[in-house]
């Protein structure tokens, strides 16, 4: 069997991987998820753009400034009773001269639960580290770089950026609320205090992360047989792939005539 043996340097080798990433396109997920002790509804659309790359033997390839774009929209329920004792205003009743006795209605203020939407785009970054995948599907050799383990995620600054969306957003959701004037404050301090930083942090890892971790990247595909002329063909019986010592991506191709 002879082989024919392919080799693409660290800088050849990223801008094949940003053209791959910029092909991943856009991805979108919904669904439910915790915030705190809150139950939210989501919907995420997400971008995938990279940055450096570093080829590492013998089988390592790490995208360093791995850049996640999004839209986050999600919306979570709240309960001003849970904060807000339950107002009752009792009847008045006073002489007026000349029309006689007047008496206001007694009214009970029974807080509602208030729906709270929140938008907000952003990005954050990380490191990735890849290895290289080799199969054979259909007679198609297919040869990817799949992402190992869990991303490392930069998620501190947007976390914050969605902690003060969540206070903007619930600030002017309970505004709508009859009533509450006197009491807005308190009750948009009692849903930040229940969220936290830390919370929305949490939120954050639960959903980025899965848009990345696991993810093949295709970089070559191939039929088993390849027709090199006219009445001509090759067999490629084996394919395999590395990081060699001199950073860079090695495939190693065996074939044979047909």
């Amino acid at each position: 069997m002879s082989e024919i043996v392919v080799t693409v340097g660290e800088t050849d080798a990223g801008s094949l991987l940003g053209t791959v990433l910029a092909g991943t396109g856009h991805q979108t997920v919904d669904g439910t998820a915790k915030l705190g002790p809150l139950d939210v509804t989501y919907r995420l659309d997400a971008t995938l753009t990279g940055g450096g790359l570093d080829l590492n033997p013998p089988a390592t390839v790490r995208i360093t400034d791995l850049r996640v774009d999004y839209a986050l929209s999600l919306s979570f329920e709240f309960d001003i009773g849970s904060v807000l004792p339950e107002e009752h205003i009792p009847r008045v009743c006073f002489d007026v001269p000349v029309i006689g006795r007047i008496c206001t209605p007694a009214i009970d203020i029974d807080w509602p639960t208030i729906r709270i939407p929140v938008s907000v785009t952003d990005f954050v970054r990380g490191t990735a580290e890849l290895s290289p995948a080799v199969t054979l599907d259909a007679e198609v050799w297919n040869v990817a770089v799949v992402v190992q383990g869990v991303p490392v995620l930069q998620l501190g600054p947007a976390a914050n950026a969605l902690f003060a969306a969540i206070g903007t957003a619930a600030t002017a959701a309970v505004a709508l609320v009859p009533g509450i004037g006197p009491f807005l404050a308190v009750v948009v301090a009692a849903i930040t205090a229940t969220i936290s930083v830390a919370a929305a942090t949490g939120l954050l890892g639960r959903l980025l992360q899965p848009l990345v971790a696991g993810r093949a990247f295709p970089i070559y595909r191939q039929p088993q047989r390849l027709e090199i002329v006219p009445a001509l063909a090759i067999r490629l019986d084996q394919v395999t792939a590395r990081v060699d010592d001199n950073s860079a991506l090695v495939l190693a191709i065996g074939f044979s005539p047909l």
